[in-house]
C-alpha cells in the first residue's frame, strides 16, 4: 500500500515542495554544486519514489482499472504540487530520469482514463477536483498564523525599506542635527521685537520642527522595519512565502472555517473512493 501512502502523505509533499523552491533559489543565486548536493539528493529520492509509485499503480490496471486511473491522476497532481522539474537537477542523468518519470505518469494517467466509461471518468474528475487542493488547504491552515505574520513583514519591508536607504538616513540626520539649532535662530527674524515675542517665535519654530520630526519618523518607521526584518529572519526559512501569499490571494474572502470544511470534504471523498484500500492500510 505504499502507493496509497504517497497519495495521502501531505507532510512529505510539503517538504519536497519546499526543497524544490529552495534549490531553485540557490541555482538562481549561483550557489556552488556542493552546497546544493543534499537537496538534490533528497529530490532524487523523491522522484524515484514517484516513479516507483506509478509502477505499483500500473500493476492494478488489470484487476482494478478505476482505482488505478484515479490513483494515477492524483499522483500526477501531487507531482505537480511537488514542484519537481527536470531542470532542477544538476546532472544530465537525473534530468532525463525526472523527465521520463513525468512522462510516465502523465501518459498513463491519460491512457487509463480513456479506457473507462464516461460516468467513471466523471467520477474520477470530481474526485480529483475535491482531493487535489487538499495539500494547499493543509499547508495554508497549518501555517496560517505564521504565514500571515511573514506576509505582513514582507509588505512592511517592501514599503519602508526604500524609505530607510543611505541617502534618506543622511537627510534625516541632517534634519535632526544641525537642524535642531535652526529654530533657535528664528528669533533673529524679528530682531526689533520684545524678548517675549522672540521667545514665542522660537517656541513656535521648535513646535513646527518637532512636528516635522515626528512625521519624518513615522514616514520612515525604522523601528517597524527592524521588527519586520527580524520576523523574516525568524520565519523565512520555514515558510515558502511566495506559495503562502499566492494561496492567501486565492482564498481571499474565505474564512479559515470554510477552508477547513473544504479540506474535510476532500478527505471524505478520498476515504469514500479508496475506503477498502485505506482499511487494508490501517490494518
Amino acid at each position: 500500500m505504499d502507493w496509497l501512502n504517497t497519495l495521502i502523505d501531505v507532510t512529505t509533499l510539503a517538504i519536497t515542495a519546499n526543497n524544490a523552491v529552495q534549490l531553485s533559489d540557490m541555482k538562481r543565486q549561483g550557489a556552488a554544486a556542493t552546497t546544493m548536493q543534499a537537496i538534490v539528493s533528497a529530490l532524487r529520492n523523491d522522484i524515484f519514489k514517484f516513479k516507483s509509485t506509478a509502477e505499483t499503480i500500473l500493476e492494478l490496471e488489470m484487476t482494478r482499472p478505476v482505482i488505478a486511473a484515479a490513483a494515477m491522476k492524483l499522483l500526477e497532481e501531487r507531482l505537480g504540487d511537488s514542484r519537481i522539474t527536470p531542470d532542477l537537477f544538476l546532472e544530465l542523468g537525473d534530468k532525463e530520469y525526472a523527465k521520463s518519470t513525468l512522462k510516465l505518469i502523465h501518459t498513463n494517467g491519460e491512457r487509463l482514463m480513456e479506457q473507462l466509461s464516461l460516468p467513471e471518468q466523471a467520477e474520477i474528475t470530481e474526485l480529483v477536483r475535491l482531493v487535489s487542493p487538499m495539500d494547499d488547504y493543509s499547508y495554508y491552515l497549518g501555517l496560517y498564523n505564521e504565514g500571515k505574520r511573514l506576509a505582513e513583514a514582507v509588505q512592511i519591508i517592501e514599503t519602508y525599506g526604500p524609505r530607510n536607504g543611505c541617502l534618506i538616513w543622511i537627510l534625516s540626520e541632517l534634519y535632526f542635527f544641525p537642524g535642531f539649532i535652526v529654530p533657535a535662530l528664528s528669533q533673529f527674524l524679528v530682531p526689533d521685537s520684545s524678548a517675549a515675542i522672540r521667545a514665542i517665535v522660537v517656541i513656535g519654530s521648535y513646535v513646527i520642527w518637532g512636528y516635522g520630526l515626528l512625521r519624518l519618523l513615522r514616514w520612515r518607521s525604522a523601528w517597524k522595519l527592524k521588527r519586520a526584518k527580524k520576523t523574516v529572519k525568524e520565519l523565512g526559512g520555514t515558510i515558502d512565502i511566495e506559495r503562502f501569499m499566492q494561496l492567501d490571494d486565492r482564498f481571499a474572502g474565505q474564512s479559515r472555517e470554510q477552508i477547513q470544511q473544504k479540506l474535510e470534504e476532500g478527505q471524505m471523498a478520498f476515504q469514500a473512493f479508496f475506503g477498502d484500500d485505506l482499511m487494508r492500510l490501517s490494518g
